[in-house]
């Protein structure tokens, strides 16, 4: 190791940019902050800039686009089309073929007052509760065929991190099936001994992350910031000014699967990287996917029949379709990245003309452009 620490910037041009080749952006960051001849020597690696209805995301968005030497570099905008929900209704039942509400008074229960109206006989004859109105007894997660399996997740489910009081019930329900989820993937690559070893006890899985309280009161918060940016569209008058402002950007990226898995996002956008550690909250898809690891028969609605609240689910997907069509822009790339979800855009839009049919062609015809 170099004694003074001014002999690593004597290196040959070549191997300084060889050694830095290697570091992934945050710790080039991180090396900036070391000094000024490190700051100054360092240039970060900023191709790529991230939008969403969040007001993070969208300040850093726009700091670039103000910035005069990094926004020379963006080539690409990623644009995350999944909303934070507000509880578990307001989606389509492909079943009935009929539209859920909006809203639904069980959508914040919490297990405070779902126990009183089950104590006070509300709930007779009222039929089997939704599936996120589960009660502490009604899953026995002890008798599954794999017991470690099940001990692992009724363990977590009693942990402290588990039970806060005044959380919804639907919120908590996605958070056991986050845990369900991520035990499952690790079931898969043959890591279930590990993993259950290092959570095995209720100690240590109370103190991983934060609680159930602390992370509703964060989800809480984005969806207060998330409702600000939506009223005022600051996300689309971002959007546009980044077209302005990016004489590079050449690619457009709309995706509903940002968030990733639990835990593992696909795409670490400032305001995912502002998440505390093991912050446990339901994963956002945006458009209508399907609850099954397999293939399924879906219902598509003709577009021109369904509402603007349906619609909405393709914001980003159609806020960018009208303005790669309409403004002034140099991109050739369009990509609808579902990753391995089983989404898409709805079809129907080319059935029939439509707003989005014509601005979805003029983008298709623009000269130079070369890949969907």
């Amino acid at each position: 190791m170099m004694s003074n620490s001014s002999q690593f910037y004597d290196l040959p041009v070549e191997l300084w940019r060889a050694i830095l080749s290697y570091l992934p952006n945050r710790d080039i960051k991180t090396l900036r902050l070391v000094s000024k001849q490190s700051c100054n020597s360092v240039e970060l690696r900023l191709q790529r800039v991230f939008l969403s209805a969040n007001p993070l995301n969208i300040k850093v968005f726009r700091a670039i686009a103000d910035h005069q030497k990094f926004r020379h570099k963006i080539t690409e905008i990623v644009w995350d089309d999944a909303r934070f929900a507000r509880g578990p209704g307001g989606d389509i039942n492909p079943e009935r073929g009929q539209y859920l509400p909006k809203s639904d008074e069980s959508d914040n229960e919490t297990e405070e007052s779902f126990e009183s109206r089950r104590r006070r006989g509300e709930l007779e004859g009222r039929g089997g509760p939704p599936d996120w109105e589960f009660y502490e007894d009604d899953f026995d997660y002890t008798n599954r065929e794999d017991e470690e399996y099940g001990d692992t997740v009724y363990q977590m489910r009693n942990s402290a991190n588990f039970r806060g009081q005044n959380v919804p019930l639907w919120f908590k329900a996605a958070c056991v099936t986050n845990i369900e989820d991520l035990l499952m993937r690790r079931r898969k690559l043959n890591m279930v001994e590990s993993w259950h070893q290092k959570f095995k006890t209720e100690k240590q899985l109370g103190s991983s992350g934060p609680s159930m309280n602390e992370c509703w009161a964060i989800y809480r918060g984005l969806l207060r910031k998330q409702a600000d940016v939506l009223a005022g569209n600051y996300d689309e008058e971002a959007f546009l000014y980044g077209l302005e402002r990016f004489p590079a950007l050449k690619r457009v990226t709309v995706t509903p699967a940002a968030h990733g898995v639990p835990f593992a996002p696909l795409y670490s956008s400032p305001m995912i990287r502002a998440f505390p550690q093991g912050f446990n909250y339901p994963i956002p898809r945006g458009w209508p996917t399907s609850t099954s690891e397999e293939p399924e028969d879906v219902i598509t609605f003709p577009w021109q029949r369904v509402d603007e609240r349906h619609r909405e689910k393709y914001r980003a997907f159609r806020i960018v379709i009208r303005a790669l069509a309409q403004q002034k822009n140099k991109v050739v790339e369009l990509a609808l990245d579902a990753r391995q979800l089983y989404t898409g855009i709805n079809c129907t839009i080319f059935d029939d003309p439509c707003v989005e049919h014509d601005h979805f062609l003029a983008v298709l015809k623009k000269p130079g452009f070369r890949r969907l």
